[in-house]
């Protein structure tokens, strides 16, 4: 049998985080110890790409305490309906220098130089908006309007504790290929 050729693509444009979520439950003996400090929170300190080129502006550039842990909070008031209107977004994972080049290089070049590997160039913060079709380089963003940000329909409340009242349910997959899509 001979191989499959080779598939021919383009890369993405908004390049997706690679980052998953998931849980592990273990009966094995584990230390507690202190977290540890690997220039994580430097790096991004003086980077805030995520912040400068955020569309809605969505991303604060100080950390506060929530729920236990320090964090730059992203305001889910202003995110999720442009989340929810450009198929996902993710200007900030794509302007990220450690999603583009990986944690390791961008450490090691922000310990030897004190720069952000790829900072205020187009191959890091360049990116195509959806809704417009126009690129953004570096140092410009897309006009939010007011409609952008509250839609005909959106009924958003960041606060809400229970379903709305006469809301649908979550819609259920129609299929195992579109289950797996969800979950997968």
């Amino acid at each position: 049998a001979q191989p499959a050729p080779p598939i021919a693509c383009e890369p993405p444009k908004m390049r997706k985080s690679t980052c998953r979520m998931l849980a592990i439950n273990t009966d094995a003996p584990l230390l507690l110890d202190k977290p540890v400090d690997y220039g994580v929170d430097a790096v991004c300190d003086a980077c805030q790409a995520c912040v400068r080129r955020c569309p809605p502006g969505a991303i604060t550039n100080q950390r506060k305490m929530h729920r236990g842990v320090l964090k730059a909070k992203i305001n889910s008031a202003r995110c999720f309906p442009v989340v929810a209107q450009t198929d996902g977004c993710a200007v900030c994972m794509k302007v990220c220098p450690a999603q583009r080049y990986g944690l390791g290089p961008v450490i090691e070049e922000f310990q030897r130089s004190g720069e952000i590997l790829g900072r205020d160039t187009d191959e890091l913060e360049g990116y195509d908006w959806p809704l417009d079709g126009k690129h953004y380089g570096p140092g410009e963003k897309p006009r939010i309007t007011t409609e952008l940000m509250s839609p005909p329909g959106w009924c958003y409340d960041p606060d809400r504790r229970l379903p709305l009242v006469g809301a649908p349910g979550p819609r259920q997959p129609s299929s195992q290929t579109e289950t797996e899509d969800l979950f997968f």
